[in-house]
Order: structure tokens, then sequence, then C-alpha cells
């Protein structure tokens, strides 16, 4: 089970302030809205980097790899998630006129974990999740 989606927002920051904030996975602790535990992470944060992250997701334990498979500052950044389900997180980071425009996008599998749930219902809670994560995010950016 395949489910895609993306996120776009504008932080009234500069794009340097925005990307580093984005990308350190000890700063993610004060602005992802579900609780969850990070081991692993060694900054900094480049092409190769792993991290593994524990939690919960619809009342499921979770645990996530992290791998950084692009990482170029302070434009764009692609992990790669393996654990309870698979896939890829693209994040691009674009200069415009207000600030920084972020744009996330996501594509995970979720081929025989979940089953007990549809597509649609795993897509509108990663959507949710991901919305309110953004928009806590561009409070925190913005201090």
């Amino acid at each position: 089970m395949n489910i895609t989606g993306s996120h776009k927002i504008i932080i009234k920051a500069p794009i340097k302030d925005v990307f580093e904030k984005f990308n350190d996975p000890n700063m993610q602790s004060e602005w992802f809205v579900q609780p969850y535990t990070l081991s692993g992470y060694e900054p900094p944060l480049q092409k190769g980097s792993t991290y593994t992250v524990k939690g919960k997701f619809m009342n499921k334990p979770t645990e996530f790899t992290f791998e950084v498979v692009e990482f170029n500052p302070p434009t764009n950044i692609v992990l790669k998630l393996k654990g309870s389900g698979t896939g890829f997180i693209v994040v691009t980071f674009t200069e415009v006129k207000d600030g920084t425009e972020v744009d996330f996008g996501f594509n995970r599998d979720f081929s025989g974990w979940l089953t007990s749930h549809t597509a649609m219902e795993i897509h509108n809670v990663l959507y949710d999740i991901n919305e309110a994560d953004l928009n806590s995010f561009k409070a925190f950016a913005k201090d």
C-alpha cells in the first residue's frame, strides 16, 4: 500500500536558518507534534547520516531508520525510511519574496503493516500529522 502526499508553507525567515532548523534532528523534538525518541544521530547531518526515531502511529509502535540520501544545503534534503513501512521524504527549500517556501513531500509503502486500516485512513492520518508538524515548525522557525 503506497501512500504519497505533499505540503507547502511559507516561513518568514532566511532560507539558511529555515534549512538548518528543519534538518537538525536534535531540534525536531521542539516542533514535532507527536512524541518520539531519537537515537543514533551524530552531528553534523550530511549525506549518509542515519538516525532512528521511535514513536507511535495510529496507536501502534513504530520505528524508522532515516538515511540521508541527498543533502544540498540550503535547498533540499531527501531521507530514505526503513522500518515500520518504507519510503522517502523529500523536502525542498526555496527563497521567496516573503521568506522561505518549504515543500514537504512523502512517499510511504505500508505493505504488510497496518493491514486493518484502509489506504485512505492512513493517508489522512499522515497528511494531518505532517500538516501539524509543518505548522508547528513554522512557529518554531520564526523564533
